[in-house]
């Protein structure tokens, strides 16, 4: 498996090993150079960190490494953007009462940053949301057009 080539190898020391999970931490643009440093040691120390690189395979190790928390990091995300989604969907019946009762004029006078808002959940949600929106009095008399966020 993989991940197995980021964990503390047969054979690799103590040391070699803390000296590993260092380099891992400073991320792909890590060097032995900027590993030495981070350990407060001396350019002469570079010497082990050289050796414990090629015996312990260090580049390759933590190009897995790499590869396997990019994986997780990707896959963190689209379990967020599923569940911000659900939420979306959960509360949308909600927040379209609210849109209603804002073009209805129920709403305070500032109420854009609502409307934007709820466009913005919506299309995050995968719905299009209205750009045009028309209410017609009881009457039939008079018909309001409401533009939300610039439309057409």
């Amino acid at each position: 498996m993989a991940l197995d080539k980021w964990k503390r190898q047969e054979g690799e020391t103590g040391p070699a090993y803390a000296a590993f999970c260092g380099y891992l931490e400073l991320g792909p643009a890590r060097s032995i150079a900027k590993l030495c440093n981070s350990l407060g040691k001396t350019s002469g120390y570079t010497r082990y960190l050289e050796e414990w690189s090629s015996k312990y395979e260090w580049v390759a190790r933590a190009l897995v490494y790499d590869d396997e928390m990019h994986d997780k990091r990707r896959e963190q995300a689209s379990e967020l953007k599923e569940h911000m989604r659900h939420r979306v969907i959960a509360n949308a019946d909600q927040w379209l009462d609210n849109l209603m009762a804002i073009a209805r004029g129920e709403k305070g006078a500032n109420h854009s940053a609502q409307v934007s808002a709820a466009k913005a959940l919506m299309d995050f949600a995968g719905y299009s949301a209205p750009t045009k929106v028309e209410l017609t009095s009881p009457g039939g008399s008079t018909t309001i057009t409401v533009e939300i966020g610039g439309g057409e």
